[in-house]
């Protein structure tokens, strides 16, 4: 991949990633499959067992009984992606590891702003008990945030968020609020169309524009 873009490629245990000028990375890992279960090329471990389309499955399934659960994974992903632009010398857990944190601990509601809300504040209460998330596919019950260093960084983060959301929802001025969730979200969060005035109930109508252009991992939706 050298020569292929202007930043060079990252040379990582499972792939090699592929990082465009705009920010945006794709990740190429090597497979075999000989047996049932497909086998991932890592440069420490040599073959290990890795099973992304069982991933898909299980994460389709998810969505099925859940519905929303998708949009929150996207919500998540647009919040890493500005963390990591935001303060690049700091390293959020990745869309794989967000998206399992999701489905795990989705709260259903009919507004998008509470059920983020609700589900970060389950999310912050499972890792608060213990800072782990287990791979739900091959290799079963891997835990993904083992050799993640930056917990306190990222429960930082996330109590920020959780915060503003709260803020957000108990705003009454549409383009305060907004704000509150801005600070999280950068500009793919707009607030140039949020009243300036106090309202009843200031639900935010901007979530939307926030995942558009994120997909949780392994979404089926990637172009």
């Amino acid at each position: 991949m050298d020569g292929h873009t202007t930043i060079p490629p990252v040379d990582k245990n499972t792939c090699i990633r592929v990082i465009f000028a705009d920010g945006h990375n794709i990740d190429l890992p090597i497979y075999f499959k000989h047996d049932d279960i497909p086998e991932l090329a890592h440069k420490a471990k040599s073959w290990i067992d890795s099973d992304p389309k069982a991933f898909v499955e299980w994460f389709e399934e998810k969505v099925k009984r859940q519905g929303a659960v998708e949009e929150i994974g996207e919500y998540l992903k647009a919040w890493s992606d500005y963390r990591r632009f935001k303060q690049t010398d700091k390293k959020m857990p990745s869309g794989f590891i967000l998206t399992i944190l999701a489905c795990n601990n989705y709260y259903s509601h009919d507004r998008d702003d509470i059920a983020l809300k609700e589900t970060l504040i389950l999310i912050q209460a499972e890792l608060q008990r213990k800072f782990q998330c287990l791979r739900p596919t091959a290799p079963k019950d891997e835990n993904l945030l083992e050799s993640y260093n930056q917990k306190d960084y990222f429960m930082e983060c996330l109590q920020n968020l959780i915060e503003d959301a709260k803020a957000a929802l108990e705003e009454k001025n549409p383009k305060k609020a907004c704000e509150k969730w801005q600070k999280h979200f950068g500009d793919r969060f707009p607030c140039s169309l949020a009243k300036d005035e106090e309202e009843q109930n200031s639900a935010t109508k901007s979530l939307a524009g926030v995942a558009a252009g994120s997909r949780p991992y392994c979404d089926t939706r990637r172009p």
